[in-house]
């Protein structure tokens, strides 16, 4: 079973996802209306799928990214996508079709790591 990440390695995944630790002066608004949208999300409503995809859309805010996704670990240790936004129709596919388990390929990994996966367009 997968190890729940504790609220520490949260902020750390959050400033490697953001590039700081501490946001620069002009970034704190932003991240705290990301955070207001994230738990407004959390007490909104029983719907898992919702609260993910508003979460989703207020780090993809914060962050200034294009697209992503969440997947959630299952008991089999397997990736179940979530929510998305932007995501290749490929990506949606690998994720929905085949069995990503924990510790495997690029996602896997993140997800045994706990850390966010950021690929940048070149």
């Amino acid at each position: 079973m997968v190890e729940q990440p504790s609220v520490a390695k949260w902020f750390e995944s959050w400033a490697h996802l953001t590039g700081n630790a501490l946001a620069a002066p002009s970034g704190v608004p932003d991240q705290l209306e990301a955070l207001r949208q994230v738990m407004t999300a959390v007490t909104a409503t029983d719907s898992l799928d919702c609260t993910l995809e508003t979460i989703l859309d207020a780090v993809l805010e914060a962050t200034g990214l294009e697209g992503g996704t969440i997947c959630l670990v299952g008991q089999d240790e397997v990736l179940h996508l979530r929510a998305e936004r932007n995501t290749s129709a490929e990506t949606r596919r690998d994720l929905m079709e085949n069995e990503v388990k924990v510790g495997e390929c690029l996602c896997g990994e993140c997800a045994r790591d706990m850390r966010p996966l950021i690929l940048w367009d070149e």
